[in-house]
């Protein structure tokens, strides 16, 4: 009998690019076996024949305790009494061509699905993995059901294409998930149980965003690449950590992404105080230091401390995975979406959480990039050096950007910091208002004590002025008075014709006019803000 000729060019257990060779024997008339014939399965007697040779290899792996390998089959279905999987199975470039129900199977060991075509529905409804789990670009070309699967491992499903309903109800999630580059094209159903390790939506394309449900903690979700702008999010939704008061604070709000690019740098932090406190402590050794040849040791650790240090911190930078763009696209995303909703105090959170990110960073081109020479020095060390190959094995980290984090001085003096403590980015309008009226009370106060009429006893500087004075600093406050205009007021009394002729009063009126139209311009500029995103949805 001749051997199959079915040959694949990467075998998914050695991670190698090596030839995989078929090892069952060619059907009769034909150079391939059963599983590869492309024309064998479509007579319908010749089926029974498939599933039970698929049978006999699933024991016998069984029997042995060895890797079973379906690479690159055509399968009509899998047997319905098969459920348990005590051996890693590599179903890698296999089609189904029939409907395939794996209904409360158990994977014990690694399950290779990368490059599978799933023709027609397919459910894994109850089902275990006991181990990692791989779906990367694979195609289900009609319905998917995973409701109900426990994921115990890593799960990957990127590059997948979803061309019909998916449903991931009630499913769990216990190692780091991968949905990155994934493509739905119709509706999906997100309501998983947990996620708890972090997962990675990242450039996923949801073509019908509308129809796609998320109604968990999704605060280890990375959304970055995605527009998650018409998404359903439901009641259940949960962006960031919450306290143990229960009480909803800026942080419930603050996204994955943002949350992992600050630890980044808190990361940074600690790790540079690490490396300079023990150049501070070698350059003490060194000043104590009695011999040449001791504090030629110390020298020599000092530079490569900092060396170090000055790697350190270039490799942080330039390796950093979050894009401050993508971040922030993500929080307007999330504004958009709760606008859309009409969910306006959610919305507001985010945009919140969007300003406050601008106030702490800031987003730089990489000089790498610009460094028109650095092709050409990374050439000529290759063409020098005479093993190349360990050179090859160099990767050079070339990021377009690199975030850096303000100083808490520039973070202080930035105009978003004052936006901050106001009104809250326009959220919160209670500063304001507080302001406007303590500015009111104090006009006439001020105004009076500027003419030295001020009365110390308080009660009878009020029952004097009362209406007089905080009739015309209301005036004032609406910016009816002018230095350079006629001063227009109720009643004309001999203070205000003393006032007209005094500077300081003057002064201070002006000032209290600066400050009111200043509150007045702050209170505009957010319920513009807001009337024009209720309108506009």
């Amino acid at each position: 009998m001749k051997k199959c000729k079915f040959v694949l060019d990467f075998t998914p257990e050695t991670k190698k690019v090596k030839p995989f060779e078929c090892p069952n024997t060619s059907i009769p008339k034909s150079d391939y076996c059963c599983f590869h014939d492309k024309e064998f399965h479509k007579d319908p007697l010749n089926k029974e024949t498939i599933l039970e040779e698929f049978k006999n290899q699933f024991y016998d792996c069984s029997r042995r305790r060895k890797s079973f390998h379906c690479t690159g089959y055509i399968l009509p279905k899998i047997p319905e009494y098969i459920h348990k999987f005590c051996f890693p199975v590599y179903f890698s470039n296999t089609t189904f061509v029939d409907d395939v129900c794996f209904d409360h199977s158990v994977f014990e060991g690694e399950v290779f699905f990368d490059k599978v075509i799933f023709q027609k529905e397919v459910r894994f409804l109850k089902s275990k993995f006991n181990d990692n789990v791989k779906f990367s670009d694979c195609s289900f070309n009609d319905l998917t059901n995973f409701e109900n699967v426990l994921f115990c491992k890593t799960a990957n499903f990127n590059n997948a294409l979803f061309q019909k309903q998916v449903s991931f109800v009630s499913a769990s999630f216990f190692g780091t998930t991968m949905f990155s580059n994934a493509i739905f094209k119709d509706s999906t159903d997100f309501n998983v149980r947990q996620f708890l390790e972090n997962t990675y939506f990242r450039n996923v394309v949801f073509q019908k965003s509308e129809n796609v449900k998320f109604d968990f903690d999704v605060s280890k979700v990375s959304f970055q690449g995605t527009d998650i702008s018409k998404i359903n999010f439901g009641n259940q939704i949960q962006f960031g950590i919450q306290k143990d008061d229960g009480k909803l604070r800026d942080e419930f709000f603050q996204v994955f992404d943002d949350r992992e690019l600050e630890s980044s740098f808190i990361k940074i932090k600690k790790e540079t105080e690490k490396i300079e406190y023990e150049i501070a402590n070698l350059k003490i050794r060194l000043n104590f230091a009695d011999c040449e040849k001791t504090k030629n040791k110390f020298k020599i650790k000092i530079q490569n401390q900092e060396k170090e240090l000055s790697k350190y911190k270039s490799d942080m930078k330039s390796n950093n995975p979050a894009v401050l763009g993508d971040i922030l696209q993500i929080y307007r995303n999330l504004r958009e979406n709760f606008d859309y909703y009409m969910k306006y105090d959610v919305s507001g959170k985010f945009f919140v959480r969007e300003m406050e990110l601008k106030r702490k960073y800031e987003q730089k081109e990489n000089p790498l990039v610009r460094d028109t020479k650095f092709e050409e020095q990374h050439e000529s060390c290759l063409k020098n050096n005479q093993d190349k190959k360990n050179n090859q094995d160099k990767k050079y980290h070339r990021s377009d950007y690199e975030i850096s984090k303000k100083r808490l001085f520039w973070q202080i003096i930035s105009p978003f910091f004052l936006y901050k403590i106001i009104c809250n980015y326009g959220e919160d309008f209670k500063v304001i208002l507080l302001i406007l009226f303590i500015s009111s009370l104090l006009s006439p106060l001020l105004l009076d004590f500027e003419r030295n009429n001020y009365d110390p006893n308080f009660c009878n500087f009020w029952n004097c002025y009362a209406l007089d004075e905080l009739g015309y600093g209301t005036r004032v406050l609406l910016g009816s008075y002018s230095t350079t205009t006629t001063v227009i007021v109720l009643n004309t009394t001999e203070s205000v014709s003393e006032l007209q002729k005094d500077e300081q009063s003057n002064f201070i009126s002006l000032i209290l006019v600066g400050t009111t139209l200043s509150m007045y311009i702050i209170l505009v500029i957010p319920l513009r803000r807001k009337l024009e995103r209720r309108f506009r949805h």
